[in-house]
């Protein structure tokens, strides 16, 4: 019995810090697209996305190559993800990856479609412009026994800003990851940009890539046979800001799934709205669907993705 109340009580104190924190709102938590390396905060998955983006320490499935790279350790199947997501009503995002035990990857693209480049005047003209932003992670867990392993990932950054690909901007970093399991506890920590080069466009100016951190506790509860529920509460932040003792930079994520049989439904809150979604999961396929609103008048978005095991 006391196995089960230590989990359970870090789990119930994880939720009650981060519900604590004022960084709930768009003004406190930052837009949810800053800049070219922005793309990494954008859900690739629809389960994750329905959990209001709260995965780094679930991570269960091939999304753990972009969330939580030393979950890899111990994923059982491989798998091929793909996902779709109409952004604010302007912008189409995309994402290819593939995983399995120790190895991941995924690939990213957020473009514009062709816009028409105006005059001074505001008046279009002939000449035609795409916006794209991609990203890229190569990721890696290893066991350092059953209930411990770390992880990283190395991400790649393009960007095209203006119609000369000479400002075109590239970047790379590196994020290391930990994840802890005791029974249906789960903890994980994912840094970002631990190691980075920044965003450089040609040759004229760099974008700095701040460095944060993303941790969370979740916990598995089985409710009857065949049926189970996870519950996931996260927080993340810049690395400097919280260790200055800036707890308004704290922005929470929150997570709750019930799995019955092949059917899953879930719901969350990433820091800006509410999130919900819905898996339906035979043999090999899983098709999961996401909405993620939005405070004050940005248009929410539904996120399609589809996993392929093997």
């Amino acid at each position: 019995m006391k196995r089960k109340t230590l989990p359970l009580t870090a789990f119930l104190l994880g939720i009650t810090v981060l519900l604590m924190a004022p960084s709930v709102s768009l003004a406190a938590t930052g837009e949810e697209y800053e800049g070219t390396a922005g793309i990494f905060g954008l859900d690739t998955g629809g389960r994750p996305a329905g959990m209001g983006g709260a995965f780094t320490a679930l991570a269960d499935d091939e999304n753990a190559a972009y969330y939580n790279p030393a979950a890899l350790a111990f994923l059982e199947d491989a798998g091929v993800t793909s996902a779709w997501s109409p952004r604010f009503g302007l912008l189409n995002y995309g994402s290819v990856g593939v995983a399995g035990k120790y190895f991941g990857a995924n690939v990213s693209l957020l473009s514009s479609g062709t816009l028409q480049v105006p005059n001074v005047f505001s008046v279009p003209t002939d000449e035609s412009f795409i916006y794209l932003s991609s990203g890229g992670v190569a990721s890696f867990g290893y066991p350092l026994g059953s209930n411990f392993s770390l992880g990283g990932r190395l991400k790649y950054y393009y960007s095209h800003v203006s119609t000369e690909s000479s400002s075109d901007g590239f970047g790379w970093a590196v994020d290391p990851a930990l994840l802890v399991r005791v029974q249906g506890f789960r903890l994980g920590v994912l840094f970002e940009n631990a190691l980075s080069s920044g965003i450089v466009y040609g040759s004229s100016h760099t974008e700095e890539l701040a460095r944060k951190v993303r941790a969370g506790v979740s916990m598995g509860l089985p409710v009857r046979e065949a049926a189970e529920v996870n519950l996931v509460v996260e927080g993340e932040g810049r690395l400097e800001a919280l260790l200055g003792g800036a707890v308004s930079e704290l922005t929470p994520h929150l997570g709750i799934e019930f799995w019955f049989n092949a059917l899953g439904i879930r719901a969350g809150y990433n820091g800006r709205g509410a999130t919900i979604g819905a898996s339906v999961d035979v043999n090999v396929l899983r098709l999961d669907w996401a909405y993620v609103a939005y405070q004050e008048d940005i248009e929410g978005s539904h996120n399609v993705s589809l996993v392929f095991r093997f």
